[in-house]
């Protein structure tokens, strides 16, 4: 406890002395921006909830594409003020609410990886900025995995290849030894509710769409997540599958 509130209360030489970490161009390139950063659910979110003053949270690996983001999602919607918000007060993958109050925001739009806690004040757009996978060379390792030790196999994945966890579990349903784990995002809408990842076994999936939260899979036969996603007002329905034969 020492240590952490040492950590919280220097002065401030950390962050002055800290290197910017950019991303490499092959991976966020100005051509693959609309895509990467999801502006159309961007706008989506900004315009379901008639949002007036947004905050765009960047981790330093991204400030590089801010300037583009802000100036897109501005042109679209001319209503909303954006204001890019970097240099978070802890670690990037935390919402900076802290920094949101400061430009009287009524919503942010967290752009990168997240540890994807439950926001307390505020609704949160998680925007993954989805990195590419070669799907094809990850599907042949974990075969040649599960064939040289023949035991239960759990797949965890950063969520930033969360885009690939539909189609592992397509690839991999009728191995019952393999097992993808399934993100379940927190409400948009603030909230004492842990964001949590848990295993499922790979049944087929139905998919989930709404701009508050990425797509997502379930094949949970208790409707709780299901029902979580559909009484948000910018959610789409969405029907559990069901269940896996005991």
């Amino acid at each position: 406890v020492i240590f952490k509130m040492a950590a919280l209360t220097n002065d401030g030489s950390t962050a002055l002395t800290r290197e910017i970490q950019t991303a490499p161009d092959d991976v966020y390139h100005v051509d693959s921006v609309e895509k990467v950063f999801e502006l159309s659910r961007c706008l989506a979110f900004v315009s379901q909830h008639s949002l007036k003053n947004v905050a765009l949270q960047f981790p330093d690996c991204l400030l590089s594409h801010s300037a583009t983001v802000f100036a897109h999602l501005a042109s679209h919607a001319p209503a909303t003020k954006f204001y890019i918000m970097a240099d978070t007060s802890y670690n990037s993958c935390c919402v900076d609410e802290v920094a949101a109050d400061h430009v009287s925001a009524d919503g942010i739009i967290h752009f990168g990886r997240s540890c994807l806690s439950q926001p307390s004040r505020y609704r949160v757009l998680f925007v993954f900025c989805e990195q590419p996978l070669d799907t094809a060379a990850c599907i042949a390792a974990i075969r040649a995995t599960r064939a040289a030790e023949p035991r239960p196999l759990v797949l965890l994945y950063d969520v930033l290849y969360a885009h690939c966890a539909a189609l592992l579990q397509k690839e991999f349903a009728e191995d019952q030894g393999i097992i993808v784990s399934q993100l379940h995002l927190p409400s948009s809408q603030p909230g004492p509710a842990p964001a949590s990842t848990s295993a499922a076994p790979t049944t087929p999936a139905a998919s989930a769409s709404c701009a508050c939260a990425a797509p997502v899979a379930t094949s949970d036969p208790a409707p709780a997540a299901a029902d979580a996603c559909a009484a948000q007002s910018c959610c789409k329905a969405v029907t559990p599958a069901p269940a896996a034969p005991a």
